[in-house]
């Protein structure tokens, strides 16, 4: 597959990417998260992968970049929290599951042509 992966620090405005991030400091609340306490037999979420874990309790933390498959399919790079491994998901999915995400992924992209 041909893909070409534009990243935050290819950022095509002058500006600073404005990152506004939750970090949780506290191991407990990532437990807690996905309904897990620390004496459960599963390991803590930071080493699940991409798939162990269902759609509905995964909360982007990021979109790192985007990619165009070999048919033209924009594909988004997504970095789920206390999910180590990012994931390429298809725009069509991408613009659904995390619609505000892909707005400000594009928002803080936008260069306006300078006016003389």
């Amino acid at each position: 597959m041909h893909t070409k992966i534009i990243n935050d620090t290819e950022s095509t405005s002058g500006s600073e990417d404005m990152d506004h991030e939750d970090t949780e400091t506290d191991q407990d609340s990532d437990y807690e998260e996905f309904g897990q306490h620390e004496d459960d037999d599963l390991p803590p979420p930071d080493i699940l992968s991409v798939k162990e874990i269902p759609n509905c309790l995964k909360k982007v933390e990021k979109i790192i970049g985007t990619a165009t498959d070999e048919n033209g399919e924009r594909l988004f790079l997504i970095k789920w929290k206390n999910i180590m491994e990012p994931e390429l998901l298809p725009a069509a999915e991408a613009n659904v599951r995390c619609t505000v995400e892909v707005i400000q992924f594009y928002e803080n992209r936008i260069v306006w042509p300078a006016t003389t």
